[in-house]
Parts: C-alpha cells; sequence; structure tokens
C-alpha cells in the first residue's frame, strides 16, 4: 500500500461541503482503489455519491451515515461533518458489493460476499478482511451470512449504520460503489498487499451480579425459550422479568422511570449488561445497551441476547472510557506483525450510544487515538454497533470501539 490519507469537512450544504473535504486531499489521492466515507444525516447522500464517483473515477466506495459527525486526527469534526479515508494500493485487491437488506439478511449477506469476491478478482479466495456496514437489527443474521462463506478463518469487521437520533426516525442510508441504498448491506472484500492489524475492545467492567437467559422476544414479537435462540427483546434472566432483575442489580432508585425512554438509553450506556462470546483467559465482555422496556417486563437491547447464555451487569466510567480509543488503536497497530513500523494509517468505528457515556470528554478522545497512532491519519465514523473479532470469533456487540490499520510496503516497484 502505498499511501492512506483522511480529510474531514463542515459545513450545512452537502454541495459546499463536500467540495471542501475533497480540497482537503493531495492529488496522489485521486489514484485511490479503495475510499471510505461517512458523513452526518443532514446530508444529501446522492450529491457525495456522485462527486466521490467523479473524483475517484477507479475507487471502489463505501460508507454511510455517522452519528453526528465524524473525527480524525485532527479532532471532532463536528456535527453536519463529513469525512473520507483513502486507500491508495496499486497492488492490492479491493471488491465491494450492496444491496437492500431484503427478507433474508442472512442469504443477502452471504450472496454479498461472494459478489464482493468477483469485484475484487478474487473469486474462490480468502480475503484478508471483510468489512461492512449493515442496518440496524440484522447484524447477527447477516454475520451469520458472512460466515457461513468465510467462517472466521478472518476478521469480519464493520459497523451499524447511525442517526442523530437514537429512539425516533433517523435517516439511514449507506454508500457503496453502486449508489445510495436506505436499508443496505454493504460489504467489502480486502485483499491490500500489505498486513492490516486489527482490534475491537469496550472499557466497560463488570460489577458482580449475573444471571442466564431464560427468555428472548423473536423478530416477530414471539417468545423464544430454547437454548440458542436470538432476540432483540431480553424477557427474562434466571426465570424473572429482565427489567425486575436489572433494577435489582443496579439498585431501583438509579434506574429512570418506565416510560422515560431517553433517561433509559442514558442509564444503559453507563451500566449496560454484558455476556462472554467467547471463553478465553482475557474473559473479554460484549456489551448488551438496554434502551426501552416491553410490555410484560422485558427490556429492549441494541444486541441480540442469547437463551442460555449469562449475562453481567457492568458499569462505564467517563473519564476511564475516553482513553479506550487509543489503547484501542495501539493494540491494532502491535497486532499489525512484522510490519509495526509501517503503519500508514487507521479506519476507527465507535459507538454513537458510548459518545454519550463520554459527555464532555468526547472531545478528547480523537486526540487518544491519534497520540497511539504516532499522527498518521484516520477517519473515525459513530455507529449504532460494532462488528470485529473476539477469540478468534467475529461478533456483534454494543458500547465498543474496533480499529483497523494499514501498513506500506516501501520494498515494492
Amino acid at each position: 500500500m502505498e499511501n492512506v490519507f483522511s480529510a474531514c469537512a463542515q459545513g450545512a450544504d452537502t454541495s459546499e461541503t463536500v467540495r471542501a473535504m475533497l480540497a482537503g486531499l493531495p492529488k496522489e489521492a485521486a489514484d485511490a482503489r479503495l475510499v471510505f466515507i461517512f458523513y452526518d444525516d443532514s446530508h444529501d447522500p446522492h450529491v457525495i455519491y456522485a462527486a466521490l464517483r467523479k473524483h475517484f473515477p477507479r475507487a471502489r466506495l463505501v460508507g454511510g451515515t455517522s452519528a453526528r459527525g465524524v473525527f480524525s486526527e485532527k479532532g471532532m469534526a463536528g456535527d453536519h461533518s463529513m469525512g473520507v479515508l483513502v486507500l491508495c494500493d496499486k497492488h492490492g485487491e479491493y471488491g465491494v458489493a450492496a444491496a437492500e437488506q431484503g427478507d433474508d439478511p442472512e442469504a443477502t449477506a452471504a450472496r454479498l460476499l461472494q459478489e464482493a469476491l468477483v469485484d475484487a478478482g478474487a473469486q474462490g479466495q480468502l480475503p484478508a478482511l471483510v468489512w461492512v456496514f449493515l442496518p440496524t437489527g440484522t447484524e447477527e443474521y447477516a454475520l451469520r451470512g458472512l460466515r457461513s462463506v468465510v467462517g472466521d478463518r478472518c476478521p469480519i469487521m464493520g459497523g451499524t449504520v447511525a442517526g442523530n437520533r437514537f429512539l425516533s426516525g433517523p435517516k439511514f442510508s449507506q454508500i457503496a460503489t453502486s449508489g445510495v441504498f436506505e436499508s443496505g448491506i454493504v460489504v467489502c472484500a480486502l485483499l491490500p498487499s500489505s498486513p492490516m492489524g486489527i482490534s475491537l475492545q469496550t472499557g466497560y467492567v463488570p460489577l458482580g451480579p449475573s444471571g442466564v437467559v431464560t427468555a428472548v422476544g423473536g423478530r416477530d414479537g414471539e417468545r423464544l425459550t430454547e437454548p440458542g435462540a436470538i432476540g432483540r427483546e431480553l424477557l427474562e434472566i434466571d426465570g424473572a422479568p429482565a427489567f425486575e432483575t436489572y433494577c435489582a442489580w443496579l439498585g431501583e432508585d438509579d434506574i429512570p422511570a418506565p416510560d422515560d425512554e431517553r433517561g433509559l438509553l442514558q442509564n444503559g450506556v453507563l451500566w449496560p449488561l454484558a455476556s462472554i462470546p467467547v471463553e478465553t483467559d482475557l474473559h473479554q465482555h460484549l456489551p448488551i445497551v438496554p434502551f426501552g422496556l416491553t410490555q410484560n417486563g422485558g427490556i429492549r437491547v441494541r444486541r441480540a441476547a442469547v437463551v442460555g447464555e449469562r449475562v453481567y451487569a457492568m458499569e462505564g466510567d467517563p473519564v476511564q472510557l475516553a482513553p479506550r480509543g487509543g489503547r484501542a488503536a495501539y493494540e491494532a497497530w502491535m497486532n499489525l506483525y512484522p510490519n509495526c513500523d509501517a503503519m500508514t494509517g487507521a479506519l476507527v468505528v465507535h459507538c454513537a450510544a458510548a459518545r454519550i457515556a463520554l459527555a464532555e470528554h468526547v472531545k478528547d478522545m480523537p486526540y487518544y487515538i491519534a497520540s497511539a497512532l504516532d499522527g498518521r491519519p484516520f477517519l473515525g465514523c459513530f455507529s449504532f454497533g460494532e462488528q470485529g473479532e473476539v477469540g478468534g470469533r467475529n461478533v456483534h456487540g454494543n458500547l465498543m470501539i474496533s480499529v483497523l490499520v494499514f501498513s506500506s510496503t516501501n520494498d515494492r516497484d
């Protein structure tokens, strides 16, 4: 990989903002093979797409909306911002495929990965990494489809498309090489000419209480109790209503009223639940955000709960959460073996709900990452869910941060 470039711009007018963003790139960036693009949902994605296709005629495109803008090595770009991360890699192979999710996101994701490999000229090959941008609520099913093609033999990373509102009417959109989508799955197959390093981290710690999920609500609202069943409604823990158990774990005086959804979300980002998807010596917890209640005392969650899994009460400290981006970036760099000294840039996915938990400390987060990456260019988006690898298994989580770092191969002609 020859170079990685980033550029951001902020403004209310989409045409002017995208022009300012592209003006911040050097001339060499026009030869990009892959371009990541993220933007505040106040912008018109069709205008952005048209400008990118004109500026990068040979590049694959992947990205979409990011909650309240983007961030980079220069700091928080702010509301109404957009940004690109540009990969120039004449010896690498990259492919992108996208489609509306349809009625069967598992099958759609599997098909799109095969199409992305064809687009990369790598049909039948195992990519170095799969990067995805997904609609909320489909992540577990789409990951199942992707894993049906590549298993856990290569990392699957990415984010869940996000908007500026958590609880009502976010304007989601995705951009791919083929166009703009409103509820699409975008799959990118990466076979770069130089190694990549990855990291997926959370900064939350267990409080102590835990219990086993005994019932969840399925996609159609049905009550599921068979082991392994998944659902976005956590109905019961140890046979008791989930919200009742959650309140007992945290102390009822600390929980907002049941009809205060915004308060429940703000509470949930500081005191989430979590499970351990893969038993390792590290016991890495995968958080679940509680953000609302069901009529029968269950909890609506941003990541599917699984019947039979043990869930833990967790706690986050805003002061401790801000530096975790730097820790994740440093870990990804150290995982870039053996080319640690040749790291050239990074892509960061940060949970939008965790941004709420950071409060005023969010402004410090990009600088921790920039320091860990020694000033290399990077682009970050805020997502409604994060995908990555834990203990050799590709998973979907909440309240996490993922970092993908790229390296150069300066010895090539």
